[in-house]
């Protein structure tokens, strides 16, 4: 067998597909093999499967594989983008890798079986040579699929098609048990937020049609609702906070499975956010940077949608306070919907920096973040509070985020100051939450040195040894960063 041949059936790869070429370094380098697209091969659309014209192909990609004989090995490809008239050019993904992913299939499920037999996906990607966020990531991608096995979906807010069947005998009833005019109206009922009537319209169809399609799910979600509308605030400007507050305790228990998961649950929210919004419009606060109960109104916002007005509303807020890491961390999840990753990192790493120990990680719209989050937790003892400090270290070493640029008269002199006070903290005490801010700031420092010279009262030697001393190893690796991005 050639050994094109042998890689095209390693990775099971069907025309139009082809393994073009496998060059073997004549070292120990790695083994590339490079795949092809037919080009006189139909190619149709991802998102309708509608043939199209072949426009060109994107620029090669490159995805790690499963070593070959013990060296490592690299797929590469530039992948065809055809031409759709529904819904214009779009890029075919390839059969051996999931989108956005650095591995292929194979290697993401021999990653994710050891990061779960090992427990830690930081000691896999030392093992097998590979980032700490890509095995996350696989690992996520993983946990997903089986995830979306458990549950149904739908497009509409109601009850799903009953599957087919050879109906049993059976003898005929006074009432047809498969009608749905009670289900129906209370579905209704459900969508427009009166939930007493919907539960009666549910209740009214149980009794009459005792055999017939089972409610039971609906009445859970309407009478935990109906449940929280009840219990009323004191101040009425604090109703859309509470409002808010029981639609998230709502989605919190479906995740958690004490409740139900709804067909076209987004229905509901979007007739809820609705009512949240209002009661804010009513309340006249829709200008507001926090309401009264200490939510950020941009959480609301975000939740309905809107994210243009939450950007807006946050970035006016933070020039008025900009030491608020929770604006800060708002800010990174309004431009993370938007789909500005590295704008989103840019906010999530100076919340980080302002106060990383009072942010929920875990909680950001970056999964890439609330992962690392529990890894932390793990790593130190469960600590949540030197868990978080110590994230915003690891995810810049990690390179999820980027160097954060400080300047002479933006932001430089303040962090020295910063510094100089964390630094006096930790010699009075031994508080681990301390050093490792003190860590942060000295990295933060050391990435901006070609200015530290104009501030004086401070030496860049001994602030990487207040870094080794506060966590050697992570120095390690932030020293290896440097040497990576040629700092």
């Amino acid at each position: 067998m050639q050994i094109e041949a042998f890689f095209q059936s390693l990775l099971n790869l069907c025309p139009p597909w082809k393994v073009e070429t496998v060059i073997v370094d004549a070292g120990l380098g790695p083994v590339n093999v490079h795949v092809a697209w037919e080009p006189s091969s139909p190619v149709r659309c991802p998102q309708c499967d509608r043939i199209g014209s072949l426009r060109g192909f994107s620029a090669a990609r490159v995805w790690k594989h499963l070593d070959a004989c013990g060296r490592e090995t690299l797929v590469s490809a530039g992948l065809p983008v055809v031409d759709c008239r529904d819904h214009g050019c779009r890029e075919v993904p390839p059969p051996w890798a999931a989108p956005g992913s650095e591995m292929t299939l194979e290697l993401e499920r021999r990653v994710a079986v050891m990061a779960e037999e090992m427990g830690d996906p930081r000691k896999v990607a030392r093992l097998l040579g590979i980032d700490a966020v890509s095995v996350r990531r696989a690992l996520r991608r993983t946990r997903g699929k089986d995830a979306g096995r458990d549950f149904a979906t739908g497009s509409g807010l109601g009850a799903p098609a009953p599957e087919v069947s050879s109906p049993a005998p059976r003898q005929l009833s006074l009432f047809d048990q498969g009608d749905m005019s009670f289900v129906n109206a209370g579905i209704a009922f459900l969508k427009n937020l009166e939930f007493d009537q919907s539960l009666d319209a549910f209740s009214r169809h149980r009794s009459v049609f005792p055999r017939g399609y089972d409610v039971t799910p609906l009445m859970t979600v309407a009478r935990f609702l109906l449940d929280g509308l009840q219990v009323v605030p004191a101040e009425a400007s604090r109703y859309a906070e509470h409002l808010f507050g029981l639609w998230k305790a709502c989605e919190k228990r479906v995740a958690e499975g004490d409740l139900p998961r709804l067909h076209g649950q987004s229905e509901l929210k979007e007739a809820f956010l609705g009512r949240i919004m209002g009661e804010v419009e009513e309340a006249g606060l829709q200008e507001a940077v926090y309401l009264p109960g200490g939510l950020p109104l941009a959480r609301i916002l975000l939740e309905a949608g809107q994210v243009d007005q939450a950007v807006s509303n946050l970035q006016a807020a933070i020039v008025a306070h900009p030491q608020d890491a929770i604006l800060h961390t708002c800010l990174g999840d309004a431009w993370w919907h938007r789909g500005e990753v590295r704008v989103a990192r840019r906010c999530y790493f100076e919340a980080g920096i302002v106060d990383s120990v009072g942010i929920e990680w875990g909680g950001v719209a970056d999964a890439d973040l609330s992962d690392l989050e529990a890894d932390l937790l793990l790593e130190y003892g469960g600590d949540a509070r030197i868990a978080r400090a110590w994230l915003p270290s690891h995810a810049r070493i990690e390179g999820l985020f980027e160097r954060r640029v400080a300047r002479l008269h933006n932001g430089l002199q303040e962090l020295v100051k910063d510094y100089s006070s964390v630094e006096n903290s930790v010699a009075r005490s031994a508080d681990p939450v301390a050093r490792a801010r003190l860590f942060l700031l000295g990295l933060v420092l050391c990435e901006n040195s070609e200015d530290l010279r104009f501030v004086g009262r401070i030496d860049p030697i001994q602030i990487r040894r207040a870094m080794k001393l506060a966590n050697a190893d992570l120095f390690d690796d932030f020293l290896q960063r440097i040497v990576r991005e040629g700092g």
